[in-house]
């Protein structure tokens, strides 16, 4: 939500935060499921780069095509999670 409005402030935080949250969620990979495996480290490089996007458009006013790309990652990161997250359900 603080992507759509541009509440820069939010954005710095909670994406900063999100990377920091990236470093303990890797330590999850690799998995014994190759399927898992390859679904998480997809799901985390996409939130990576989202995040990163986002902390860049964050930092930089006026710049609204940065918040537009951090958008457009979010998304693939959000499908690339769900997909991880169906691959864990498949495993289990």
């Amino acid at each position: 939500q603080a992507l759509n409005v541009g509440e820069r402030s939010v954005l710095l935080s909670e994406c900063t935060q999100l990377s920091e949250d990236l470093v303990d969620a890797r330590k999850a990979v690799p998995t014994p499921d190759p399927a898992v495996d390859g679904a998480l480290r997809s799901a985390f490089d996409a939130t990576d780069a989202a995040a990163k996007e986002c902390i860049q458009g964050a930092r930089i006013a006026g710049e609204a095509h940065l918040i537009e790309e951090a958008q457009r990652k979010m998304k693939t990161a959000r499908e690339k999670m769900d997909a991880a997250e169906s691959a864990l359900k498949a495993w289990q």
